[in-house]
């Protein structure tokens, strides 16, 4: 009968299989600890023996608990990516499902962008593990926390003095607001667009036939101001804004004086972060964030007495996507 050393005992007792049957993965998936030098499952992201971080590239990754995303009207929570320069990209496609391509534009962005919304926190910080170990580093941001379903209040004017304090006029009931400029904390410049498409299809054989399209689309420059320890924030849309404050410099154009505007409000408010790269990254936004659409029947259509199909409209808006962008910056101060 062979003795063992108390070492030795607990060393065999460690490399017995799990199970009668055997382990359930085969020897040659098993990782190989680069600090203990065990064998471990490829399920686990760390060392069984001794807890330290196992290699992201070996891990098995259709044993990670797959996790559902939200669709966009559900709560969630979002996986904002902060830093990918020097990141494992296949380990962290793997992770998310994320083509390799994408977070190779999201490295290259060098500024937050969500790669992924999942349900809950716990699920979040999940994956904010297991992408730490191919060398991301993310933030978890709840939809609660960016609240994109309630609007930044609008702005009709902004009054400037030379005391240091901004007159900010609401656009509706008129209502004025002081606030020293040195409390405004960021500013992040977009666009806002709207695009409507108009279709007219009649059913022939059993299926339809598209007789005529048209569209539309309205691009608005808009401007979010966010006060400190204020959230909610104030939003300046070029249409419908009252430029006047902006005195002798002001031109004729709207296009002209948002960008006085947003350069004057740069050079009042010291403390404030600009933000200006909104249309930069907007295609990489809608992975994750993808802009509001609606569709509604508009009913028979007809062109004089002869009824010549049905009508439906198709409406694409990304007022949501940038009100998302805009509160995400303003949780990442």
């Amino acid at each position: 009968m062979t003795t063992r050393t108390p070492d030795e005992e607990i060393d065999f007792l460690r490399e017995l299989p799990l199970t009668a049957g055997g382990s359930a993965f085969a020897a040659a998936d098993l990782v190989d600890c680069s600090r203990c030098e065990r064998k471990n499952p490829p399920s686990r992201s760390d060392c069984l023996y001794c807890g330290a971080k196992l290699d992201a590239r070996a891990v098995r990754v259709d044993n990670i608990p797959s996790i559902r995303e939200p669709e966009i009207w559900e709560r969630g929570h979002n996986v904002i990516v902060l830093s990918s320069a020097d990141a494992d990209l296949l380990s962290a496609s793997a992770l998310t499902g994320r083509e390799v391509q994408f977070l190779e534009s999201v490295a290259r962005a060098r500024q937050p962008i969500p790669i992924m919304r999942v349900p809950s926190s716990e699920e979040a910080e999940f994956v904010l593990r297991q992408l730490s170990t191919s060398g991301m580093k993310c933030l978890n941001v709840s939809d609660e926390q960016l609240g994109a379903e309630r609007s930044p209040r609008r702005l009709r004017r902004i009054g400037m003095s030379g005391e240091g304090s901004l007159r900010l006029t609401l656009f509706n009931g008129g209502e004025e607001i002081d606030i020293p400029a040195v409390d405004i904390v960021l500013i992040v410049t977009g666009l806002l667009r709207r695009l409507e498409t108009a279709t007219t299809a009649k059913r022939e054989k059993g299926s339809y036939k598209f007789i005529e399209e048209s569209r539309s689309s309205t691009d608005e420059v808009v401007i979010d101001l966010y006060r400190r320890g204020e959230p909610q924030g104030f939003r300046i849309v070029c249409s419908g804004f009252d430029f006047s404050g902006l005195g002798d410099e002001m031109s004729a154009t709207a296009a002209a004086n948002i960008i006085k505007l947003t350069g004057k409000l740069a050079a009042a408010c010291p403390n404030a972060r600009i933000v200006e790269s909104f249309r930069e990254v907007a295609g990489l936004l809608a992975t994750v964030w993808p802009e509001s659409l609606s569709k509604n029947f508009a009913g028979p259509r007809r062109a004089g007495l002869i009824k010549r199909g049905f009508g439906r409209v198709e409406i694409s808006d990304n007022t949501e996507q940038f009100t998302r962008f805009s509160r995400m910056h303003f949780h990442l101060l």
